[in-house]
């Protein structure tokens, strides 16, 4: 469950000693060092957040996002000239450029050649392949366009149905674009828009990325962790991420330590973030050191609830570790970026972990083809560290154990192994194959799901049993192991280069009991669910409950209690831990999931109702309202107020009176540590618990605030939201799920100082209600017609065009399940008319009737035409000007018709030289003239309008021709019909100037 944080505009307040920093939410003043060869003038302008001038501005490019949400993690300098078009020899566009990153990360000039590489956002830049066209053109890459095929644009469907523009968005699309661009300017780029921010439209767009080719994918976005730790229920959304042999890359997020997903996800790469400068007496030329300053920073830490890979061996931490790897990020030594339809309006500069997510991502692309069924995250850490940069200084925060916000030696969070130092750490050396099946030694019959496992590489057995684990050139030991079976291990299995080496497993089985059942919603609806199931300390790899009756079964050995994990594909379910104990006897054990509440915003089955237990606002300044209580633990006389001792006014969002921890204003050599401590609560009802709060943060020095609950009446205390020294202000909602049934809950409000302030208004408490919506699931898989593999990304809908879709999925893990799994909720029960339909593909429509509170199993096979080639190759060869004919015989061997479209792109035979593309200087235009027009037409140049005196327009025109090397005065430009003569104002373009510098349009 994510914290919704709406953030609102701060009013002017009072002068604040020791004011020093300003919001990661709102705004960041970056002041480190700008890049020595891409130097940002500084043009600080006072902050609308603080009492001093800063040294520079940074915003972010997305704002906070709702629950089951993601944000962007861009950030733009708001302190840099805005420039449009292409710029002229000693006008470079601010920030590093191409040249900087390959020379920073040990980079080729041409990497990414024959690689697609996607990059994943939501929402529209309808701008995007223009403005990728100004970027390349400006750095002399390759061009890059729509119609050479190199470029390419869809929506989360593979169609061209666009999401709506948005503006923050569309600056982050251009930062992805161009570090991309910059990196490995080769390579192919696939541009998939999601719908929205949402969390399934993003993962969907992530699927549909790898389903159209792509061999890496970008995501430069997560959640918003900056207000809540992680959302128990992020790893239902895994299943988009677990993509083998693509290199899924993720963004570490922005707001200091902390953990984001999709980063957390074991199967992706996880980036963290940066401040890179020139040091020209360094060896390497470069010095790099953790992102963090002014209340911004790189995320880093340990997962509450992802899993940790068998590739990561860090022990402060049991669960996943953000970060893997890192690249530039600090927006004060930030990138160059061409964006025009967002706030930037063409040159700008960036930052933020959405950087150095595509800058890796490029990485991987320029190092060559991942191994097919290996993950690429475990690339860097096979290793062993070579080829890569080791940053040593900097902290994004204060932790235990220290490495996981501190860099150092070796592996630390905030940059994990380190930055790219060539190629070598993100690709595997000579490699071959390990094959075999696993059986059970008394039967003979196949065991799926068994864990095949050697060093940092595993994989897992299919339904009959088979396994294919690509392992490094060498000898290795193996082990085997399957819930209910003595593991095996073999310690010679040798590989050989680009050969398969087979190794069959019998494993004997042990002394079990079966313990099984159903997965099943809890929430009201009961239909079963598909669900993955994980036992601590047991070794073998997950079972599933089946997709269609959620039926599973477990056999574990006797005497002993086992902890259960299940997490369902559904991301609109929570998780469940559940103990079982095997006596000697089978069992049958019901898994019943409770839906989220938090989700139900885009949850069609549930309706939401919200029942307030208590509301406080703070309204009398005489004191604490009754119920709560204000305790000094410093015994300094200072604690939380409401009578506004510094003068402040409400800035929380609220109105009236407020409470308000206000260190400032009791002094600097004041250490404060208050507590505004709320009456008990009783949680014990249906509902899910929830704290909602007005807040106004103003963190500096030492200060730090926490909400902290108690579940036993105020004897012991857990923090669930912490503050430090950021700034941020607007309303807040925490979850308190964890603590629903409970009798004796407290909340309390807990500041420690030296530092600033801290205000709370308008505390609300308050239980969510989920009711069940009549209706009933649909579920089955979508297929195509022609190959009999599943689809991803088809759209599943019932009824018009405005009832109610869901996409087909990439595959779950489960070895029974492939590709094209669908969930569709369907209103109402009843008889319903369904469709699926993809681009390319023909709908398939079917009627069914789907039963309220059940699941209707409904599969779908899509129809496609499938053309056949009579030839692989053509080979012709002509002169300029000529013409070759050859006959090419196609077939349409699918049941759809198919439609060819024939078009040219770029020979690779001899041909005549292009034309230069080189800037030369022309002659003076005959008199001085100013806010002209200039354009090309049939190798000659025309000058026209514009002003001889910056005040009289002129329509007087002149022609360079560049084989005289001379200007001639032609005809006067006529005034259009009916409209005056076109003035100095209305002109678009400079002549060439006497200096030499070439003309610019």
């Amino acid at each position: 469950m994510s914290i919704l944080h709406r953030l609102r505009p701060r009013r002017g307040r009072p002068t604040l000693r020791g004011a020093g920093l300003v919001s990661a939410v709102l705004l960041a003043a970056l002041s480190a060092p700008a890049p020595a060869e891409a130097t940002v003038a500084q043009t600080a302008q006072p902050s609308t957040t603080s009492a001093r001038p800063l040294p520079g501005h940074v915003q972010p490019l997305c704002g906070p996002p709702k629950p089951h949400e993601f944000t962007c993690f861009g950030l733009r300098r708001t302190d840099v000239q805005q420039r449009k078009g292409l710029r002229a020899t000693g006008e470079a566009p601010d920030g590093f450029g191409p040249t900087d990153l390959r020379s920073a990360y040990g980079l080729p000039a041409d990497g990414g050649a024959g690689r697609t590489i996607a990059v994943v956002d939501a929402f529209d830049n309808p701008n995007a392949g223009a403005d990728l066209a100004v970027y390349r053109a400006q750095y002399g890459l390759p061009a890059c366009t729509t119609a050479d095929g190199c470029f390419t644009k869809v929506d989360q469907r593979g169609g061209t149905a666009y999401p709506d523009p948005d503006p923050g968005w569309a600056g982050e699309i251009s930062l992805d674009l161009d570090m991309i661009s910059a990196v490995a300017p080769k390579a192919r780029i696939l541009l998939v828009e999601a719908d929205s921010a949402g969390v399934d439209d993003l993962g969907s767009a992530v699927d549909q990325a790898v389903a159209l080719g792509a061999g890496y994918v970008s995501n430069s976005y997560g959640s918003n962790y900056l207000f809540f730790p992680e959302d128990p229920a992020e790893a239902a959304s895994d299943v988009h991420y677990d993509h083998p042999g693509v290199a899924i890359v993720a963004s570490s997020g922005d707001s200091r330590y902390g953990v984001a997903y999709p980063a957390a996800s074991p199967h992706v790469t996880a980036v963290g973030g940066t401040t890179l400068t020139k040091a020209p007496d360094a060896p390497r030329g470069w010095s790099e050191s953790v992102w963090s300053h002014d209340g911004a920073g790189t995320g880093s830490g340990c997962s509450r609830y992802e899993s940790k890979p068998a590739f990561q061996q860090d022990t402060g931490c049991p669960g996943r570790t953000v970060a893997d790897v890192a690249a530039v990020a600090d927006p004060a030594t930030g990138v160059a970026v061409y964006d025009s339809y967002g706030e930037s309006g063409g040159w700008g500069v960036a930052g933020g972990t959405s950087a150095s997510a595509p800058i890796i991502t490029g990485v991987y692309a320029d190092a060559g083809a991942p191994v097919a069924g290996t993950h690429p995250n475990l690339y860097p850490y096979a290793s062993g560290g070579a080829g890569l940069h080791d940053v040593t200084e900097g902290a994004n925060g204060t932790c235990t154990p220290a490495y996981l916000c501190t860099a150092g030696p070796g592996y630390d969070g905030p940059t994990g192994l380190g930055t790219p130092d060539g190629l070598g750490a993100f690709r595997t050396g000579p490699y071959g194959t390990l094959s075999g099946t696993v059986t059970d030694q008394a039967s003979g019959a196949p065991v799926a799901a068994a864990a095949v496992t050697a060093g940092l590489y595993t994989t897992t057995t299919d339904n009959a049993g088979r396994y294919t684990l690509p392992l490094p050139v060498g000898t290795h030991e193996v082990q085997v192991s399957a819930y209910g079976f003595a593991p095996s291990s073999a310690a010679d299995i040798k590989v050989a280069d680009g050969a398969t080496a087979t190794w069959d497993v019998a494993l004997r089985k042990l002394a079990t009991h079966r313990v099984s059942g159903t997965v099943a919603d809890a929430s009201g609806h009961g239909w079963p669910l598909h669900a993955r199931i994980t036992v601590d300390g047991v070794p073998g790899a997950p079972v599933w409950s089946d997709a269609y009756t959620g039926a599973y079964r477990l056999d574990l050995p006797e005497n002993h209690t086992y902890t259960l994990h299940v997490v369902s594909d559904d991301p609109h379910y929570r998780p469940l831990v559940r103990a079982v104990t095997v006596k000697d006897t089978d069992q049958t054990a019901r898994l019943g999931l409770p839906a989220g509440t938090w989700s139900v915003a885009d949850d069609p089955a549930y309706a939401l109702r919200v029942d307030t237990l208590d509301t406080q606002s703070f309204d009398a300044p005489n004191g604490a309202p009754p119920g709560w209580s204000v305790v000094d633990l410093a015994g300094t006389g200072h604690g939380w107020s409401f009578d506004d001792p510094g003068g402040r006014g409400n800035n929380t969002g609220g109105s009236g009176g407020f409470a308000v921890a206000d260190s400032d204003h009791a002094g600097a050599g004041v250490a404060m540590d208050t507590l505004l401590v709320s009456p008990v609560y009783d949680f014990a009802r249906s509902g899910d618990p929830e704290l909602a709060f007005s807040t106004d943060y103003e963190g500096s020095g030492d200060q730090t605030g926490d909400v902290e609950v108690s579940a036993d009446g105020g004897r012991t205390w857990k923090s669930v939201w912490h503050q430090d020294q950021v700034w941020a202000s607007g309303r807040v909602e925490i979850p308190l799920t964890d603590y629903a049934g409970r009798s004796a809950v407290r909340v309390r409000f807990h500041f420690t100082g030296p530092g600033l302030l801290w205000a709370v208004d308008d505390v609300s408490v308050a239980e969510r209600v989920l009711t069940p919506v009549r209706g009933g699931m649909l579920t089955g898989v979508v297929t195509d017609t022609n190959t009999g593999r599943g689809i991803v990304g088809a759209e599943v809908r019932s009824g018009s065009t405005r009832g109610p879709a869901a996409l087909s999925l990439s595959g779950t893990g489960d070895p029974r399940i492939g590709d094209g799994l669908y969930r569709l909720f369907v209103p109402g029960g009843g008889r319903h008319t369904v469709t699926a339909g993809k681009p390319s593909y023909r709908t398939a429509s079917r009627t069914l009737v789907v039963p309220a509170d059940r699941t209707t199993r409904a599969p779908f096979s899509l129809k496609a035409g499938r053309p056949a080639f009579g030839t692989t190759r053509i080979d012709a060869t002509t002169t300029p000007g000529g013409k070759v004919t050859r006959k090419v015989t196609v077939r349409n061997t699918g049941p759809a018709p198919v439609t060819l479209r024939f078009g040219e792109r770029t020979g690779t035979g001899s041909a005549p030289a292009a034309p230069g593309t080189a800037w030369r200087p022309l002659p003076d235009l005959p008199v001085p003239v100013m806010d002209n027009a200039v354009e090309s037409h049939r190798g000659r140049i025309y000058s026209a309008l514009g002003s001889h005196d910056g005040d009289t327009p002129t329509a007087d025109l002149y022609v360079y021709d560049p084989a005289a090397g001379t200007w001639s005065q032609g005809g006067a430009v006529p005034p259009s019909p009916g409209r005056p003569p076109r003035t100095a104002s209305s002109a678009t373009a400079s002549t060439p100037r006497a200096d030499g510098h070439p003309v610019s349009r």
